[in-house]
């Protein structure tokens, strides 16, 4: 087992070396790293290809702000090249 943070520990993870994957982050205030592109894209490096993803978001600052956090994510996810699909609370995607 490893402990540490996963936005510094993603990039000695393997390529292609993970079944799926469960991404739940603190809302963007606290971890904004987590929701880069540039971490996207490694989720995207470590996941076997037709791996999935779930990327819990809710709908923070919906009401406040009028972001819609879901579809921003899912933008991301498919630069980071995945096949994604608003699912539940959140995001699921594919790696093509």
């Amino acid at each position: 087992m490893t402990l540490g943070d996963i936005a510094e520990q993603i990039v000695a993870l393997p390529n292609a070396s993970v079944d799926a994957i469960l991404h739940d982050p603190p809302r963007f205030g606290i971890a904004g790293e987590l929701y880069s592109q540039v971490f996207y894209d490694h989720l995207a490096r470590v996941l076997k290809r037709k791996g999935k993803l779930f990327h819990y978001t809710g709908t923070p600052n919906k009401l406040t702000s009028g972001r819609d956090v879901p579809n921003e994510v899912a933008k991301h996810l498919r630069l980071a090249g995945f096949i994604t699909e608003l699912n539940g609370d959140g995001v699921l995607a594919v790696k093509k």
